[in-house]
């Protein structure tokens, strides 16, 4: 089984040689490295003829921007699994035969992600995330964009090359950032994505991510993609009710062999919550009317005209509109994270702001923590608030 990667890359020397060695060094026979450059005037095109006898094909196509480059890859492309590297993220080691093992075990599985993984700019590891296994339902309306749920991430994404043929075979090139969205939605009107509890690529944190420096434009295109797609209540329900367990898969290494073990993830809850999210985004006069009534209640406190900062106690993605009437209001507003199981006994009031006007609590609060809370300033649940 062959797998076939491709790297497009446009002057991105600085971290394309450290790319370059965490593909050839994964130790596989079977592998298509490919690398289209789109013109680089920087040191990109010496490294790669540094590596020419590691690397399966690699030309140079000056002005051609970077998802043409990686179509004209995957046009290139031989192997049965397919995926893409960019000249700045990282495969980890032995990914390669993770994924050979998968594979080739798992007939029905067409595509597969591995955990949320990032490094820094020296390549270190600096977190990896467990996630709840995806619905294919909610990837097929685009419901995995960081705002409404998690993201799928691209590094450490591998797919067979029928399912890339089925879903038409190419990157939509009218798209400048966001192309990646647009695939998977693609690849998920035809298979369900699979999880694998292993971190398969690292996505590097720098001071030049497209990601972050084209931050607004890559919202804008997904909102576009989404736009394309009308969802009802009856097609969401049958996936998030009606089949409730979700798999994943992990690997353990026996005398240097890769045994797959699949594993029943229960996670209704987690698609509920997403399920509330969307009803209230599709039925907007249940929005409409908390924003309402929260205002009305705000806008008889002090807060609205000495302009106090409002602390709020929970998770941010919880409570967007909140946070939208604050910032329409020029309120200035905190979080106080309340993820940890301990913070009751733990949390440190020493570098909480002493000008606090109000804490709002998101959701279930304990009596001793608001106790706590209490004396920093008055502190009331957002049910409260808007009764």
């Amino acid at each position: 089984m062959t797998i076939s990667i491709i790297t497009a890359n446009l002057n991105g020397g600085q971290y394309l040689e450290e790319t370059i060695n965490s593909v050839i060094s994964q130790g596989i026979d079977s592998l298509e490295y490919i690398i289209i450059d789109g013109g680089s005037t920087d040191e990109s095109i010496d490294i790669i003829k540094k590596y020419d006898t590691h690397i399966s094909h690699w030309e140079v196509n000056p002005g051609q921007s970077f998802y043409k480059s990686l179509n004209r890859g995957f046009e290139l492309a031989t192997g049965e699994i397919l995926t893409w590297i960019n000249s700045d993220d990282l495969l980890l080691p032995s990914t390669l035969s993770k994924i050979t093992k998968l594979f080739s075990s798992l007939p029905e599985v067409a595509w597969i992600t591995g955990l949320h993984c990032h490094c820094n700019s020296k390549g270190d590891i600096t977190e990896r995330i467990s996630l709840a296994p995806y619905s294919r339902q909610l990837l097929k309306y685009g419901f995995y964009e960081e705002r409404q749920l998690y993201y799928v991430q691209q590094e450490g994404t591998f797919w067979r090359k029928s399912l890339w043929e089925q879903s038409g075979a190419y990157i939509d090139t009218t798209l400048e950032v966001a192309a990646d969205f647009e695939l998977w939605i693609s690849f998920a009107q035809y298979e369900k994505l699979y999880s694998v509890r292993e971190a398969l690529a690292a996505f590097r944190y720098h001071d030049n991510n497209l990601s972050s420096l084209k931050k607004e434009q890559y919202l804008s295109e997904i909102d576009s993609i989404k736009s394309n797609f009308v969802i009802t209540m009856e097609q969401l329900t049958s996936e998030l009710f009606l089949h409730p367990q979700h798999f994943a898969y992990s690997l353990t290494e026996i005398d240097k062999n890769w045994k797959v073990q699949k594993e029943i993830i229960d996670v209704p809850h987690c698609y509920y919550k997403v399920y509330q999210k969307w009803l209230y985004k599709e039925y907007s006069h249940i929005n409409n009317h908390r924003k309402l009534r929260l205002s009305e209640k705000l806008s008889k406190t002090k807060l609205f005209e000495e302009k106090q900062l409002i602390a709020i106690l929970g998770n941010p993605r919880e409570c967007r509109w909140l946070t939208d009437i604050l910032n329409e209001s020029n309120i200035k507003f905190i979080y106080l994270n309340n993820y940890n199981s301990d913070l009751e006994d733990t949390y440190n009031f020493e570098n909480t702001p002493k000008e606090i006007g109000l804490i709002i609590t998101l959701s279930n609060t304990s009596d001793k923590l608001k106790s706590k809370l209490s004396k920093l300033a008055p502190i009331h649940s957002i049910d409260e608030i808007i009764k």
